[in-house]
């Protein structure tokens, strides 16, 4: 039994018909869940009830539930916020806030006395510069959440003045080289990346959801919504091309020709950590620009994992770079003359703080 926690909750997200991959099962009774657990390797359980019918049997009867054998915690979710109504979330009767031990607007979360559940981290995620895994010697990290269970799994490096720079000037150092390479090379490698990805999406879903805690199916889901941009980065050629006008006036002619213009910045947020950056820098590689990712430190490793598939493709060192981070490495960006472009996706309030401040130096925002 691999169990590692059992979530009571309603049925409202996870009834028949939902999109939810968690499996529905009515069975209101705590007494009932011994038998559930023999049958499921499921590492989280999802049990429901008519819309909360069933709380009080849960809470007299929480106790009971994490002496069950392979129980390793118990969590109630913010959605047990109403008595009342039908099955499914249909409205037939009034609904009354329910009065939950810790307020309903928390999680409650009771661990198992005895559980050998361990909230020491096992690594901490480094960042990616110039080609290689990056490790902080300074100290400073934030906490990466198992999402199913609320234990710290991993720490995240919180780069530094001194890696914000280092990071900067490998990007900088790649856009140098990149740009030149000829637009047939760098679709050689842009092909090699679609290739992998293709291939080895489904490593990608499991860390999304190790660490995001969307389910498998709904990774999938964005990762796929990426590819059509690295798809769309394939045919760039015809998309950059310049053009050429004789004897626009007489005597002149006039072209245009589009052209890298360096380090682009991508701060991304946390509930898509693999489809928002690739929504940018497929189409900024393609294009002969170098990309440093700065992702949510609440999901760090999906962008370190992307980062190692460019270098398996053939990316030359520095043109990818991951700087995980807080404010001070978004700040970093915002204002390094180095750095000519930043795209964000994220609260309006942190927009405006982005375009204020990234506009003022001088650099393209969007």
């Amino acid at each position: 039994l691999s169990t590692e926690a059992v979530i009571l909750s309603t049925a409202i997200a996870s009834g028949p018909g939902n999109s939810s991959a968690y499996t529905w099962m009515k069975l209101p009774v705590v007494d009932q869940m011994e038998r559930v657990l023999e049958a499921t390797t499921m590492p989280t359980l999802l049990l429901g009830g008519d819309n909360g019918g069933d709380l009080d049997a849960i809470f007299a009867n929480w106790q009971a539930a994490l002496a069950l054998p392979g129980v390793r915690g118990l969590t109630v979710g913010r959605t047990l916020l109403y008595r009342g109504g039908g099955r499914y979330g249909r409205k037939t009767g009034p609904y009354e806030p329910l009065d939950l031990p810790s307020g309903a607007l928390h999680r409650i979360s009771a661990r198992h006395e005895g559980s050998n559940m361990s909230t020491e981290p096992t690594t901490v995620i480094p960042h990616w510069i110039n080609g290689a895994r990056r490790v902080s010697t300074h100290g400073r990290t934030a906490p990466v959440y198992n999402p199913a269970t609320g234990e710290v799994q991993a720490h995240v490096a919180l780069a530094d003045e001194t890696e914000i720079a280092e990071a900067i000037a490998s990007a900088h150092t790649g856009f140098l080289l990149w740009s030149e390479y000829s637009v047939a090379k760098r679709q050689t490698i842009l092909f090699a990346f679609r290739e992998l990805l293709n291939a080895r999406k489904g490593e990608l879903a499991e860390i999304i959801t190790a660490e995001h805690g969307k389910v498998v199916s709904d990774a999938m889901g964005e990762i796929l919504r990426g590819q059509e941009v690295v798809e769309l980065a394939t045919g760039f050629p015809h998309l950059i091309k310049g053009a050429f006008s004789e004897n626009a006036s007489t005597g002149i002619d006039v072209y245009s020709i589009k052209q890298a213009i360096g380090v682009a910045a991508i701060v991304s947020p946390f509930n898509f950590p693999a489809m928002v950056p690739m929504w940018f820098f497929p189409v900024a590689i393609a294009a002969g620009n170098a990309v440093i990712v700065k992702p949510s430190e609440k999901d760090p490793s999906a962008a370190i994992w992307m980062a190692e598939l460019w270098k398996e493709a053939g990316l030359p060192d520095g043109v990818f770079t991951v700087l995980n981070g807080d404010k001070l490495a978004v700040d970093g960006l915002l204002t390094a003359p180095e750095v000519a472009s930043v795209s964000f996706v994220g609260s309006t309030p942190i927009a405006q703080y982005i375009y204020e401040t990234a506009s003022k130096h001088g650099k393209r925002v969007q």
